[in-house]
């Protein structure tokens, strides 16, 4: 029997090496019917734009932001920082006035 270790490993080679995949060189078009369906997509999408932006520029200015009347008034001195800090300061005594009666609300039903 031969030596396993000395034997030699033969390979055959096809005519042909390795040969990797060739890209088409041409461009692939899409057929008409791909075309004319995305631009139907895109003119949907520029309408509804324009649509959007008119009605956006058509709503007065009142309806679009919905405030109480007292943070639409100033100070005066065109600063709203004092504006801002008493609305924090208003939510900050909302909360704690809602704390205490949620507190004082489970106090009383244990």
């Amino acid at each position: 029997m031969a030596d396993p270790i000395g034997a030699e490993i033969v390979v055959e080679q096809d005519d042909a090496p390795f040969s990797t995949p060739k890209r088409p060189s041409r461009m692939v078009r899409p057929t008409s019917k791909v075309r004319d369906t995305a631009r139907q997509l895109e003119d949907t999408a520029i309408e509804t734009r324009r649509n959007t932006r008119q009605t956006t520029r058509n709503v007065p200015a009142e309806e679009q932001i919905d405030r109480p009347t007292e943070t639409r008034r100033s100070n005066g001195s065109g600063s709203g920082s004092s504006d801002g800090r008493a609305m924090l300061q208003k939510a900050l005594d909302l909360l704690a006035e809602s704390r205490s009666m949620l507190q004082s609300a489970g106090a009383s039903t244990d």
